[in-house]
């Protein structure tokens, strides 16, 4: 055999070989998709934003308010769950709380990763010092719906961010 005809024959091999599987596929089930892709992209990514619409439970907790030891920062305790089997990495959160009468932003100093299937305490911080807003006895404000907190969250590529409640 010639060089040229045993390139072009190694060349289709592959090829043949894949048709080949495709015609056994169909020939067992009748649904050649079934057998290429497990699940749709739509159906695996729609799974996932399933998790985080309440399918695995509330993806944010919110434990309540506190004031550092110096009681200069507003701290806002959130417990977040992650119902997927991929790291969520959590770029930016935030909260525009009441204090003394006075607006005060609280938000996340940096980026945390949270770990599939798990839970992860994150604190949200805001100063107080800036604004004068200590005087007299510190009211806490109520704590916040979770969905009224401003997130950024991505995995696999995805980023899903909520406006304060407006996805």
């Amino acid at each position: 055999m010639e060089r040229k005809t045993l390139g072009l024959v190694l060349a289709i091999v592959p090829l043949i070989a894949v048709i080949g599987a495709l015609a056994i596929a169909f020939a067992l089930t009748g649904n050649v998709q079934s057998m290429v892709l497990e699940t749709g992209p739509d159906e695996a990514i729609s799974g996932y934003l399933t998790g985080f619409t309440g399918a695995g439970g509330e993806m944010f907790t919110v434990s309540g308010y506190s004031l550092s030891d110096d009681r200069r920062t507003l701290l806002l305790e959130v417990a977040v769950s992650n119902p997927i089997d991929y790291p969520l990495v959590i770029s930016s959160m935030s909260y525009i709380s009441e204090f003394n009468g006075k607006t005060v932003e609280i938000d996340l100093d940096k980026p945390v990763e949270v770990m599939p299937e798990s839970t992860t305490q994150i604190i949200l911080t805001g100063d107080l010092d800036e604004q004068n807003l200590l005087t007299g006895m510190p009211q806490m404000p109520n704590n916040p719906d979770p969905s009224g907190i401003k997130t950024e969250i991505s995995f696999a590529g995805i980023i899903l961010k909520n406006s304060g409640g407006v996805q």
